[in-house]
């Protein structure tokens, strides 16, 4: 920051405030509550008229560091659009592009949901983004994605998943999905991989770095095929392995959506941070402890 700004933090949590930066003022309470008490304050000290002329200078170079950053984003996105597995970043563009302008997006991303919702137009006359949930739990999207269509069926929503999320018990919502016709398109970001407890892991774990070693987070072998599941539900899905097939399959997907019905891709994705692509994991066989053949 070019001058000195002084920071509020609000929130419920008094253990967090505060907690990552120096601060001026903390408020305890709602989020909601407190901003529009902020507000008031605000249009309490000056004219309409002030306010905007303080407002539009930060204004318009808020708006210059925002458009540094797009940029950034367009130019690391085009170095590796046409890569395989498919990137995170193509593949968020793309649904960007078709998504309607009014769509809701339900969220259920960790440490790599910056490669995908910093492409989303997301905002007040845009697009929503509703997820992670408070605590960071996984394992809610898709019953949430059918919760948001039952209260907005006139808006388009998207379950945008991790295969680790919908490993978390979540394929039974496919169930409801099919037998009530709740037309919603889910996507799910499918590298085989818990990317964030790895990156978490071998931050703070010595060995596990220092021995390339993936404790908990590969989930390949197998390797689970999300869109057999769908089948199994009578849901129409489908696996997508080359970014040149992203479109036509979104084309699909919304298409069976404006029909009424929910559609699901299998996106794979490229893995990313430190152990990235190793695919080891320990070696546990309860067939191999069996001392009869039972």
């Amino acid at each position: 920051m070019k001058q000195k700004v002084p920071t509020v933090v609000a929130g419920t949590d008094v253990r967090q405030l505060g907690d990552a930066l120096p601060i001026e003022n903390a408020l305890v309470g709602n989020l909601k509550e407190a901003t529009r008490d902020l507000i008031d304050a605000i249009k309490s000290m000056a004219t309409k008229d002030r306010i905007e002329k303080i407002a539009k200078p930060r204004f318009e170079e808020s708006k210059k560091f925002t458009d540094r950053l797009r940029e950034g984003r367009e130019a690391a996105a085009k170095k590796t659009w046409d890569n395989k597995p498919i990137e995170w970043d193509r593949l968020a563009k793309e649904i960007e592009g078709v998504a309607d302008k009014d769509a809701i997006f339900v969220e259920e991303f960790g440490s790599q949901r910056g490669k995908c919702l910093d492409h989303l137009n997301l905002g007040y006359g845009a697009k929503t983004q509703i997820g992670r949930t408070t605590g960071e739990c996984l394992g809610w999207g898709l019953p949430a994605s059918i919760g948001v269509k039952l209260a907005k069926p006139d808006h388009q929503v998207w379950a945008l998943q991790g295969d680790g999320g919908m490993l978390f018990n979540q394929t039974e919502a496919l169930w409801p999905m099919r037998r009530h016709e709740v037309p919603i398109i889910t996507v799910i970001f499918n590298n085989r991989s818990y990317n964030e407890t790895r990156n978490r892991m071998w931050s703070r774990g010595k060995n596990q770095r220092e021995k390339k070693l993936d404790m908990i987070s590969h989930l390949g072998n197998p390797d689970v095929n999300f869109a057999k599941i769908a089948e199994a539900y009578d849901i129409k899905g489908e696996v997508v392995g080359d970014p040149n097939g992203i479109a036509p399959a979104l084309k699909r997907a919304i298409q069976a959506t404006r029909d009424g019905k929910p559609y699901l891709l299998d996106v794979l994705v490229a893995q990313a941070g430190q152990g990235a692509n190793l695919n080891w994991y320990p070696k546990v066989s309860v067939a191999e402890m069996r001392t009869r053949k039972v």
